[in-house]
């Protein structure tokens, strides 16, 4: 598998027929012409000839330990704005500013840049010494952005079912949140491991031929968060991704697709698609609000650590469990979302031989991560009262 890999990345771009296959060139103008064909969407399902593109994963320093008194000197001295008001339960939406672009090797989608969004419920309660506050958080939404295939037209969104979330299994994470000499509102750094154990949160991160047996400092690398006696996060092939926000157009019709189990890249056999699969992440946060004069809003920005995935194991869409090669393919294409943060853009890597595809990739500026704070009227509400104050 890797030999063949390894041909199919150094080849030169590789042209597969499509609904209109390229014109058949009897002269030097004429296979000029039919090159300039196939550089178009519409014409052949051209196979980018993929550059050595892995980036690094990014912690932002979001897992490192804090030296609180260190840290305590960009504290404000005053109280927490509010008074005893801060005090109770708030949903939060953070918006980050990602770019995903597989590894040269093993890449079964184009790369592209898109918004990932995350869900909490904070309860916060003020300390006694009024300049900080306990907050607990629990996730309560999670969205990455939709994929895209343009050789086998396929658009990939992952989705967790909605009534995972107020599942005990669910883990909680406990921060502070301090008043900083910048006069924002500081929610310290909490680290999500989501379906996965390791040693501590910034452990370093397997890779995927490590998944079956990396050394993770449990008995259970993959605990089932979601509680569906599965290990890790069922992620489910989500049937409403959308062709519309397509950058570019389908080499055919865009067909919502699984993720492919096929270690040939340009595959269209829908038999061996993944349905669904056992995910294993982490990410950090680090937020910092302010709070309208009302108390019950409160908005600002927000840093994050790089969303890395692993890939436990699957089911096709024929209900059959994937094999192991099958699962180590997945695995082995696993995304991560790296984060852009205010004024960051991509590498020069993000980029794609094809010059359609590559003049659609968003290489501007980030605005960075944002985060919104709503306060909760129930305080026993729950993530379904969550998801509806940020509904779209």
């Amino acid at each position: 598998m890797h030999n063949n890999l390894a041909w199919l990345s150094l080849a030169g771009p590789l042209l597969l027929a499509c609904n209109n296959p390229a014109p058949q060139a009897n002269t030097a103008d004429d296979a000029a012409g039919a090159a300039a064909a196939l550089d178009r969407p519409g014409h052949a399902c051209q196979l980018a000839q993929h550059v050595a593109a892995t980036s690094p994963e990014q912690g932002r320093g979001l897992y490192a330990s804090t030296d609180s008194e260190a840290l305590a000197s960009t504290y404000a001295e005053s109280g927490l704005p509010c008074g005893d008001a801060l005090s109770g339960s708030y949903g939060v939406r953070v918006e980050l500013d990602v770019y995903v672009q597989d590894d040269a090797t093993s890449s079964e989608h184009d790369p592209g840049r898109g918004r990932a969004s995350v869900l909490l419920r904070a309860d916060v309660e003020r300390a006694q010494d009024a300049t900080s506050a306990d907050v607990t958080l629990q996730l309560c939404g999670l969205e990455l952005p939709a994929r895209y295939a343009y050789a086998s037209s396929g658009v990939t969104a992952l989705a967790l079912p909605q009534e995972i979330f107020d599942r005990e299994s669910m883990p909680q994470w406990k921060t502070q949140l301090h008043n900083t000499t910048s006069d924002a509102l500081q929610l310290g750094a909490f680290p999500m491991l989501l379906g996965i154990a390791l040693p501590d949160p910034g452990a370093a991160w397997p890779s995927f031929d490590q998944t079956p047996a990396f050394d993770c400092g449990s008995k259970n690398c993959f605990p089932d968060h979601d509680g569906d006696g599965e290990p890790g996060l069922s992620f489910y092939t989500h049937s409403d991704a959308g062709p519309e926000d397509a950058p570019y157009p389908a080499c055919a019709d865009w067909q919502t697709r699984g993720p492919s189990t096929d270690n040939q890249l340009w595959s269209a056999n829908t038999d061996t698609e993944a349905n669904q699969v056992f995910v294993g992440l982490r990410t950090a946060l680090q937020l910092f609000p302010r709070f309208d004069a009302t108390c019950d809003r409160a908005s600002g920005r927000a840093r994050a650590a790089d969303i890395v995935t692993r890939t436990i194991d699957c089911e096709l869409s024929d209900g059959q469990r994937c094999s192991p090669r099958q699962a180590t393919v997945v695995d082995e294409r696993s995304p991560t979302f790296h984060v852009l943060e205010a004024g960051e853009t991509p590498p020069e890597t993000f980029r794609d031989s094809r010059s359609f595809v590559d003049e659609a990739l968003d290489r501007s500026a980030s605005h960075g991560g944002q985060v919104t704070l709503q306060r909760l009227t129930d305080a026993a509400a729950n993530c379904e009262a969550v998801r509806a104050t940020f509904a779209r």
